[in-house]
């Protein structure tokens, strides 16, 4: 008897593959943003100098999403360091330190010595940042982890399914379309005689049609069946 195996595909029709992804680039994005605000604290803590710095131009980012528009407030800075280095900076900051920072104007600073490109225009910024930014790490990784057990589970029984589980001949009893765009997706509902079942969201135009019959694999530990089609 010729038994399936679980494709790559089978896994990403999974909605926890899905989420396991997403919360996998969400815990190391926000690790990374978390740790280099925190090594720039670490840097400012030991070298940082508290200077002032030429206003020498204002820009704006305009974003829209879902019909709400945003707006993103800079500004153009110019710091002489200690050591004679002149560099030139685009801070972020509120729309009322955009407004009430004319060009000419001098406004505090305190950057590294080492690294006058890091820099915050409010002493501890960096570090709050960082502990705020890096626990969504943690959160997000926490889920992750959750994600893959839900993952680990369902092909588990996929799997066991197909190494040891009886296969059987099903009857399709119902196709019923998932959605309401474009009606690509269906699942589909079946019979043995002993055992009845359902599919995951599968593509319409592979679907079996009503009266037909399949071949499902059991699982031996959880008694679900699972379709060929499936794998």
């Amino acid at each position: 008897m010729d038994r399936p195996r679980l494709s790559i595909g089978a896994y990403f029709k999974r909605l926890a593959t899905v989420l396991a992804v997403v919360f996998a680039v969400f815990t190391v994005m926000f690790g990374a943003i978390g740790a280099s605000k925190l090594l720039d604290a670490a840097l400012l803590a030991r070298e940082g100098v508290n200077a002032q710095a030429l206003v020498t131009g204002h820009d704006q980012t305009t974003r829209r999403r879902n019909g709400v528009t945003s707006h993103d407030y800079y500004l153009l800075l110019q710091l002489n360091a200690q050591d004679g280095r002149s560099t030139a900076l685009r801070a972020g900051v509120t729309r009322a330190e955009y407004n009430q920072s004319p060009d000419g104007a001098l406004i505090p600073i305190r950057y590294a010595a080492s690294d006058p490109e890091t820099y915050e225009l409010h002493e501890g910024d960096k570090l709050s940042g960082g502990r705020i930014v890096t626990p969504l790490a943690g959160i997000s990784f926490i889920a992750l982890l959750v994600s893959l057990f839900f993952m680990v589970r369902s092909t588990g029984s996929q799997r066991r399914a197909a190494r040891d589980g009886e296969r059987r001949m099903a009857r399709v009893v119902h196709v019923e379309q998932v959605g309401k765009k474009a009606r690509a997706w269906s699942t589909v509902q079946w019979d043995d005689g002993t055992t009845t079942g359902k599919t995951g969201q599968i593509n319409t135009a592979k679907a079996p049609a009503v009266g037909s019959e399949i071949a499902v694999f059991i699982d031996p530990r959880t008694g679900r069946g699972w379709w060929v089609g499936e794998y």
